[in-house]
Formats: C-alpha cells, structure tokens, sequence
C-alpha cells in the first residue's frame, strides 16, 4: 500500500510538471544582444536587460583577470558586421571601451548572466572577434549556478539546454602569442530561453526529495532486519 502511495504521488507530480512545462513553453523569451547593442554600444559594471517578450530580465556582469570589469554591448564595426555583449577591461567618461582594451570576451575573461529566475538556455548565439559567425578554434567554458565549468566547441550556435539561474561563460583559451585570435574570442550575440516556473522547480526538488525518502527508508528496514 505505501509503494503505490508513493508512485501515485510521483505520478501526479509528473503529471502537473508537464502542464506546467507546457504552459512555460509558451512564454519562451530570446534576449537580442545584438540588437540592442545597435541601438547603444556602452559599457558599465552591471547592465540589466529586459526581454521583448513578458517583461523577463537578465543582468551582465563580467570578469577579467578574476577582478570584476565591465559587461559592454558593442554595436556593429566599419564593415556594418554585428558584435553583441562582451567584456571590456576599461571605459572612457562616455562608457565607451578604450582603444586597446578589446570588448569582445577574450582569454581570461569571464561574462557572466544572472536571469530573475530558473531558466533552460536552449540556444546560445554567438559572433566571434571579427563580428562573423566563423571561423571558430577554441572552446567557451559554461558554469551554471555555482558548478564546476564544462567545455563546448566554440560555434555560431550552440544548442545546450542547460537550466539554471546564474550562467557563468569562460574564455580559457591560449591565443599561442597573437595579439587577437579571432576564432578564439566571442560575443554572446544572442540567447533562447525557456523560464522555468517556480512550481516546476519545486516539483522536481519534490520529486528527488520522495526518491531519497524511499531509498533511505528501504536501507534503513534492511539494516533493521
């Protein structure tokens, strides 16, 4: 009688993440970088951007060095190629990334997006230091919410469904002793999101929360016997 107590409370919590999975798809929210950056290339130590759709928001801020620097939104260049958010060292009075402080995330630097809530990021968009979408040679570094960091090929698109709240992005490349690699440099140009509704989140805590019980339980009646 217990064991079919348990699974039917895991089955009505399965059943009510769906819905509410269902229902957050709905509200998937994209944050345009790019776009932005467009309409006001500036930097400064922490810039909060608000989604064009249901009002959804995300904070930059960055990190050089592992001293905090300035998440920067650069515009297009001289060729009308699109950039998106990077890192900039340095700031003139206008907010502006000095001549020789590059605002694209280069080795060492580290951007990092805080969003108002648990998030899916299922597409990261990205440009390199020349504003193309290739050719890439090095890797980006993602931590989420505090975890140990995991390595991706660096590319115009990365799919990567990864769910959290704080996303940390790393550039640990080696530029071999070049002054820029543009194929080792990024922007994040752009990012699909996925909000997870709180209700969601607490379901899946629930969940784990029942299959430890249950497992511990069952050790605890073996060692009884």
């Amino acid at each position: 009688m217990k064991q079919l107590s348990f699974y039917g409370a895991t089955a009505a919590l399965l059943l009510m993440m769906s819905s509410a999975a269902s229902a957050a798809h709905i509200s998937d929210a994209q944050f345009d970088f790019v776009k932005l950056a467009n309409i006001s290339e500036y930097g400064a130590n922490s810039i909060n951007i608000v989604s064009e759709w249901g009002g959804r928001s995300v904070t930059a801020t960055a990190y050089s060095g592992g001293s905090p620097a300035y998440a920067y939104l650069d515009g297009q260049n001289a060729l009308n190629m699109p950039a998106g958010l990077g890192v900039c060292d340095q700031l003139d009075a206008g907010n502006q990334c000095i001549n020789g402080s590059h605002d694209d995330v280069n080795p060492t630097q580290i951007l990092k997006l805080s969003f108002d809530s648990v998030y899916t990021i299922k597409d990261l968009e990205l440009h390199n230091a020349f504003h193309l979408d290739n050719p890439w040679d090095g890797t980006i570094d993602i931590s989420v919410d505090g975890g140990g960091f995991a390595s991706y090929a660096l590319s115009h698109v990365l799919h990567l469904g990864l769910t959290g709240t704080d996303f940390l992005f790393a550039n640990n490349n080696v530029d071999g002793g070049t002054p820029l690699n543009p194929g080792k440099h990024f922007y994040v140009a752009a990012v699909s999101t996925t909000p997870i509704p709180a209700a969601v989140w607490l379901f899946v805590s629930g969940l784990g929360s029942l299959g430890f019980f249950k497992k511990r339980k069952k050790g605890l009646n073996v060692t009884a016997a």
